[in-house]
């Protein structure tokens, strides 16, 4: 079974899953004892005794029902119940269901079958069942209803012969095996439903047991969704497939760490999460503003009244506007007509000195507020109220927008019309995106400002995850990287140096990210060797085969560096491109750069130079940021040329012990990080070269243990100490594993 990486907590989840999956969703064994409990006979006596047997007393719980439907039950459908209520748990947040509940429930059930429940059953602890999702209240108060759901779904599918469950297991399946657990009774409104599916393929469906969520998230980020299917069948199998296009899109930008619920990303979908920029309408009654200023007002400032003709607060929401918002402008008879932004916070302003008021309906109120703008852009053609009401997809799109943002005010209702009351209301991203989508289609452009839309990491957060990902999360450790990444963007050509396994490699290709804000295509890697030349870099003829021929031909080709920078010098905005060179020293570097030496200190069109192959005209543009990475033990910096040492800046790189803490720290692996460090401080002690210490790398293995710690120092640090005092073998000895380990 096919895994992306997983949530939060989701490591703890991963181990029970697999094993009930594998012991009772394909066999028919118990996840908790050696009998076999998930058979069709079982399940079937469940739906006799529980699903069409229920107990009407309102004064009872839901335990308490459960305990009397249980009661002309086998002592095997019994343990089976309580295997499914475990399996209705795993997933659930401790918040929502709280750890001790879960295990009390479960073996409540258990012991109604005479036995007690197996103390020795690792699965039934607080590491895996802490859980990893909200489904909300309802899940809680139709607990019955989640229940029935997953007894008649498994007892349809156990109904299957092994080979038939085993080929809708498979991954390429993920789809029929979704269409098979929504067709079941109440699979379309059971937050089960959406559990099962991403337990079974996690790979495919979100860790998100609420339709209305899945929903958001597809509205939302519409824009990056390969059709419209789920706007005209309303099929919850088609909504998770769109949403998992959605994802493969956003995973070719940002890798495996993507997720819905990471910013900036959830900024955008969650109700409780507040957008950076946020986006507005003004739904402005043409007839409430005087001739003159349907002329010249549209765009200058959003005003009302700060109460209604009632006494209430309904135009509260244009006290959140803040300089920089964006504002759609509709005008109720006609539609969308402009987008300005915000300049200056709303003020209060006394009703006599409103001029704006004068002549309109509002004329004579006691106080106004008002938000200046600015930046007016008027939409040519305009986006007509028809436009967007009457279009049958977009208009679909607003009704499920409803659907699931009911608790905000928005300036249309599910019949298409405009809502009363509702001047100056937020409109989400997939409110914009709705509008937008449907000028596009009509007009071919974008509608104005939507840069603030773009799910763009907030530079902040990515700093914290740069941080997080080299471990240098210790004191001290963000300032030494915020001056690394100051000196590369001031130097923009750096080598990081050190002895081996100081991580200077993986840290740089971090930087690349954090600087490239994620973008694979804007930064890449290659490594010197003894043979790397010049043509391979920049330029040179390369023999090409002529197949037709039969003979060997000599084409000019563009190198790895030549062909970077040209795709840089595409970019917007002057957009960072990082261009990682390993082994720097290994290469003759002088040899490969060439005339390029002269570029790197002059980065500008006009101190270009011809190439000699080409004849073109070439410079490395000021966007190109070059790190280089050598290991001293290999080569020393001093035998480098001097008029290239000149052009880079050299930042070192030693055995930092603190990242080996922190690293092994975050795996709960405390006293082995202590072990390991005393270990290569002593060797590191006995070797006066520092060139030749030993880094830390070694050891920044996941599920790093003593065992695998001993494998690397015996194969691997000490054939280094071999060879580095060949001559000493009593400080080799010393040095060995069986030795060291023993004194420290």
């Amino acid at each position: 079974m096919a895994r992306r990486k997983l949530e939060n907590n989701s490591e703890y989840i991963i181990e029970p899953i697999d094993e009930w999956r594998n012991k009772c969703l394909l066999n028919d064994r118990s996840l908790f004892s050696d009998e076999s409990l998930w058979k069709k006979e079982n399940f079937d006596e469940l739906i006799k005794n529980y699903v069409e047997n229920p107990v009407t007393d309102s004064d009872k719980g839901f335990y308490e029902k459960l305990e009397i439907q249980l009661q002309n039950c086998s002592p095997e459908t019994i343990k089976l119940t309580a295997e499914c209520i475990w399996l209705l748990y795993i997933l659930v947040e401790q918040h929502t269901i709280s750890v001790e509940t879960k295990i009390k429930r479960i073996k409540q059930i258990w012991e109604l079958s005479g036995e007690e429940f197996p103390e020795s059953q690792r699965f039934l602890n607080e590491k895996y069942l802490v859980g990893l999702l909200a489904p909300g209240l309802a899940f809680k108060t139709m607990i019955w209803k989640e229940l029935s759901y997953l007894i008649t779904t498994f007892s349809e599918w156990k109904a299957l012969n092994f080979n038939e469950r085993e080929k809708l297991l498979s991954d390429k399946e993920c789809w029929n095996f979704c269409e098979f657990a929504t067709s079941r009774e109440n699979g379309d409104s059971c937050a089960f439903r959406h559990m099962l599916l991403y337990m079974v393929f996690p790979k495919y469906f979100e860790a998100i047991a609420s339709k209305n969520f899945k929903t958001i998230i597809y509205l939302t980020f519409r824009d990056f969704a390969n059709n419209d299917e789920f706007l005209e069948n309303n099929e919850l199998c088609t909504l998770d497939k769109t949403v998992h296009e959605i994802r493969k899109q956003f995973e070719k930008e940002h890798g495996d760490n993507f997720s819905f619920f990471k910013s900036p990303w959830k900024n955008y979908w969650k109700p409780d999460e507040v957008p950076q920029i946020k986006y507005w309408i003004e739904n402005i009654k043409q007839k409430w503003h005087t001739e003159e200023e349907n002329e010249r007002g549209i765009g200058e400032v959003a005003w009302s009244p700060t109460k209604a003709s009632d006494g209430s607060k309904r135009y509260e929401e244009i006290k959140e506007a803040k300089p920089g918002d964006i504002v759609f402008h509709f005008v109720n008879d006609k539609g969308l007509v402009g987008v300005s932004k915000v300049k200056e916070e709303c003020k209060e302003v006394p009703g006599n000195d409103f001029e704006r008021a004068t002549g309109t309906p509002w004329e004579g109120r006691e106080s106004f507020y008002a938000a200046e703008l600015d930046q007016f852009q008027s939409l040519d053609p305009i986006l007509l109220k028809e436009q967007i009401f009457e279009n049958p997809k977009t208009s679909a799109a607003l009704r499920k927008f409803l659907d699931v943002n009911n608790s905000k005010k928005t300036f249309f209702n599910k019949r298409m019309n405009i809502q009363q009351g509702s001047y100056f209301t937020e409109a989400p991203r997939a409110l914009i995106i709705a509008l937008n989508m449907r000028y596009k289609e009509l007009n071919g452009i974008d509608l104005p400002y939507l840069e603030g839309l773009n799910p763009a990491v907030d530079t902040r957060d990515r700093f914290s995850k740069l941080v997080q990902d080299i471990n240098f999360n210790y004191e001290g450790g963000k300032e030494r990287l915020r001056k690394i990444i100051d000196v590369i963007k001031e130097k923009k050509s750096v080598v990081f140096y050190g002895p081996p396994g100081t991580g200077k490699t993986f840290i740089a290709s971090k930087i690349a990210e954090y600087l490239t804000k994620g973008k694979r295509k804007n930064w890449d890697i290659i490594q010197f060797h003894q043979s790397y030349s010049y043509e391979e870099f920049m330029e040179g003829f390369r023999p090409t085969l002529n197949k037709e021929q039969e003979s060997l031909n000599f084409q000019l080709k563009s190198g790895r560096f030549k062909t970077f920078c040209e795709e840089a010098r595409k970019a917007e905005d002057e957009k960072p491109f990082v261009f990682i060179i390993d082994e720097f020293n290994r290469g003759n570097v002088t040899k490969i750069f060439g005339e390029l030496m002269y570029l790197l200190e002059y980065r500008q069109e006009s101190e270009s130079i011809v190439l000699p192959y080409s004849g073109k005209r070439f410079w490395i543009p000021p966007n190109v940021y070059i790190i280089g990475t050598m290991n001293t033990a290999d080569r020393s910096l001093a035998i480098m040329d001097f008029a290239l040492r000149r052009r880079f800046a050299f930042l070192r790189f030693d055995p930092e012990y603190q990242i080996l803490r922190t690293f092994l720290k975050n795996q709960d692996k405390e006293e082995l990080a202590e072990k390991l460090i005393k270990m290569l401080a002593e060797v590191n002690r006995k070797i006066t070269d520092k060139d030749f210490h030993i880094g830390i790398s070694y050891f920044t293995k996941k599920d790093l243990n003593e065992n695998h710690a001993k494998r690397i120092w015996e194969f691997e640090i000490e054939t280094y100490l071999e060879e580095l005092f060949h001559e000493d073998t009593e400080k080799i000895k010393e040095l060995r594993w069986k030795s060291l380990s023993n004194n420290v």
